[in-house]
């Protein structure tokens, strides 16, 4: 006991804890309508990936490999979205000034990327600042953006004013802050340049320019009328007004600076100012003060030039976004399934229409509308069907130039219907006149598919993702096989190509329910839902087996029990219709030919094991080899694993029979500390599944007696 008031120090060497680390998280390889290319994205659930990458396209599967990860329990997955960023582009549009020059580039975006450690935002590598990311595709030609002038605020100058001009006096401050731009105004007449406000004095009602107002035709001593030069944007997708940002300003040291409103704001667009503004901070304001600089309103401009990058796709996007998710450590389960994607069969011959007879036809007033139809790069589309609509007018196609003409049209505003095999369908409003005053341009999307890869391209990006477990990545892949691969002869086949403890196989491939009927997918996704759910509910060391498959109609090739017989042996996971219980995984191998890692969630345990003792002894590093650290390193392992051992994670009917643990003198001999080594042998008895229960079933006199 103390006696004496003092301050006194006491060491305590207590065992950090050993904490197991989640094993549920997947992460997903393919095709999206929108989002960053080749950037992991970390989502919570289904809502999250309809937002970031857009409704799952209907020739890809990647959509419905999330849907179906989360709708069975899934919890948490990465995305990355591949394409030939080579050929990519994010829509764009150019918003010009009063002088016809460029002033503001509007660009699709998909905003800011989280870290997925710190969920703060990625911040670029040299500038630290937040990092945007553009969100390539021809869904940013969806969006359209309306410009607006707006004056957010208005006073006049009190007298009396320094004739200097440097300084002016104000009857309000409201909403002048510092770095606002203001147009002057005296008698109806506009001042030929704009000043901004570099100081204010509010005890004084008063403001300091950045030039002298001296020199503009005005009279310092009657009032000036100061109005704040703001424009407001609005942005609409598919027609619809889904953001507006009012009072902004392109001042790049005020608050409502356009760029960074919209980098902190917008889920849509970024913004840069024009080239012809240049760097230079001096020469921006320069600019800023000409009326003439600033963007002259718009309504409805739409971008265009987004391009999916999709129709050339190959092997090395897959293995580009395949080592980008090398470095995210929370990955435990990896599916790549698009890779197995079919290619869409050619497109049907464009049927020409056959003229209808001009003598049944009702005369009608002389309207015209000509134009030109072409695709995001600008050049022409043939063969382009134009169908007036609501009018008794026969539809044109177009030449090879892209051009059309329509004749007798009533004089008013027609809508014409653009539609050619490989594009996406388009209605557009046009104005009829006796003499068009300029021609249409309509821009047309090509539906672009991906191509199909060869078998071995399929493999070989699969053997990367195996890589990546195998080289301490603490992840297994769940292989999807092509589906020229859904026989019994071709899936036996396939599962030659790999012997790996770090991948499992399942087949066949699932039926699921899309909003144009049913279709045929992948089984990874929904399987690695099962997989997140049982590490969520029991642990990594249960098997993910016999539990049902949420979202799933029917199986692509039914499989039973002789199937199964032939499969199940090799290293096959089957799904089964089971009579009276449902679509299940009824299967939890690996691919690999050693008998010690013949089972899943053995693989998986230890898996969990290794990246749980290498996170959590970090701390010995440094550490000083001796009995003490030995001794501190021996109990928290054994702590960690008895805790194992009493889940049922491990085998055994006592500690001593699930696991040991050594690290003392007998394997950190002198040699090892003077090498800077401090060796800890641990060895553990996973528990191994129950495939096969079989029951003995005999007859005794008195009864019948069944023993397992």
């Amino acid at each position: 006991m103390l006696a004496t008031p003092g301050v006194y120090f006491e060491y305590a060497h207590r065992p950090p804890a050993v904490a197991g680390l989640r094993t549920d998280v997947a992460a997903f390889i393919g095709y999206a309508e929108r989002g960053p290319l080749l950037v992991p994205l970390r989502l919570t659930n289904w809502r999250q990936f309809v937002t970031a990458f857009g409704e799952p396209l209907p020739y890809a599967y990647l959509g419905e490999a999330v849907r179906g990860f989360f709708s069975n329990g899934g919890a948490v997955c990465y995305i990355v979205r591949v394409a030939d960023v080579q050929i990519a582009r994010e829509a764009s549009l150019n918003l010009f000034g009063g002088d016809g020059n460029p002033s503001l580039a509007i660009l699709a975006s998909h905003g800011l990327v989280p870290d997925p450690e710190t969920g703060e935002p990625l911040r670029d590598d040299q500038s630290q600042s937040p990092r945007r990311y553009p969100s390539q595709g021809v869904w940013g030609n969806r969006i359209s953006i309306s410009l607006l002038p707006a004056t957010p605020g208005a006073t006049n100058t009190t007298l009396p004013q320094p004739n200097t001009g440097e300084v002016s006096y104000l009857e309000t401050l409201s909403g002048f802050g510092k770095h606002t731009m203001v147009r002057l105004v005296q008698d109806g007449t506009e001042a030929p340049e704009y000043r901004r406000i570099t100081a204010v004095t509010a005890h004084l009602m008063q403001v300091e320019w950045d030039k002298p107002i001296t020199g503009l035709g005005l009279d310092l001593q009657r009032p000036i009328q100061v109005e704040i030069v703001a424009f407001t944007l609005r942005i609409a997708f598919d027609g619809q007004i889904v953001e507006t940002h009012s009072d902004l300003t392109v001042s790049p040291e005020h608050s409502q600076y356009v760029i960074t409103r919209l980098w902190e704001d917008s889920t849509l667009i970024d913004a840069q100012l024009a080239p012809a503004w240049g760097t230079d901070t001096s020469a921006v304001q320069v600019m800023l003060r000409d009326p003439n600089r600033w963007m002259i309103p718009v309504d409805n401009l739409p971008l265009s030039g987004g391009l999916d990058g999709i129709a050339t796709v190959g092997a090395d996007d897959f293995l580009d976004a395949v080592a980008a998710l090398a470095d995210i450590s929370e990955v435990s389960l990896l599916a790549a399934p698009d890779i197995v994607l079919r290619a869409e069969p050619e497109p049907n011959p464009l049927l020409l229409l056959r003229p209808v007879d001009c003598t049944v036809l009702d005369p009608l007033p002389p309207g015209k509308i000509e134009g030109t139809v072409v695709d995001p790069t600008g050049a022409p589309v043939r063969g382009v069907r134009v169908q007036p609509i609501g009018v008794n007018i026969a539809a044109v196609n177009t030449p090879a130039n892209g051009s059309f003409a329509l004749q007798n049209l009533p004089l008013s505003q027609i809508i014409l219907r653009f539609e050619r095999d490989g594009y996406e369908s388009l209605e557009a409003t046009a104005q009829a006149r006796q003499t068009p005053i300029e021609p249409l341009s309509i821009t047309l999307n090509p539906v672009a598919t991906p191509p199909a890869l060869a078998v071995d391209d399929i493999a070989d990006i699969q053997s990367a993702m195996i890589q990546q477990g195998e080289n301490g990545g603490y992840r297994v892949v769940l292989l999807d096989p092509p589906e020229t691969h859904l026989s019994m002869d071709a899936i036996q086949t396939w599962r030659q190509r790999f012997d790996t403890s770090y991948a499992a196989l399942y087949y066949p491939w699932v039926i699921v329910s899309t909003d144009d009927g049913f279709r045929a997918v992948p089984p990874s996704g929904h399987v690695a839902g099962v997989i997140a759910r049982t590490d969520l509910t029991i642990g990594p060391h249960r098997a993910p087996a016999n539990y049902v498959l949420n979202g799933v109609q029917a199986l692509s090739t039914p499989v039973g029990t002789a199937e199964q017989g032939v499969l199940n042996p090799l290293g096959i996971n089957c799904l089964r219709a089971l009579p009276g219980q449902g679509l299940r995984v009824y299967g939890a191998r690996t691919v690999s030919s050693a008998s010690e890692w013949r089972y899943l969630n053995v693989r998986r345990l230890i898996l969990m094991l290794e990246k749980a003792l290498e996170s959590s002894t970090q701390w010995a590093v440094f550490e000083p080899n001796n009995l003490l650290t030995r001794q501190i390193l021996r109990f928290s392992i054994s702590q960690f694993l008895d805790n194992l051992w009493r889940r049922g994670a491990l085998a055994g009917n006592d500690p001593v029979g699930a696991y040991t643990v050594r690290c003392d003198e007998t394997n950190n001999p002198p040699e090892v500390i003077d090498a800077g080594q401090l060796i800890v042998e641990i060895a553990v008895a996973p528990a191994i599944p129950f495939e096969f229960i079989r029951f003995r079933l005999g007859r005794t006199v008195e009864a019948i007696t069944v023993t397992e």
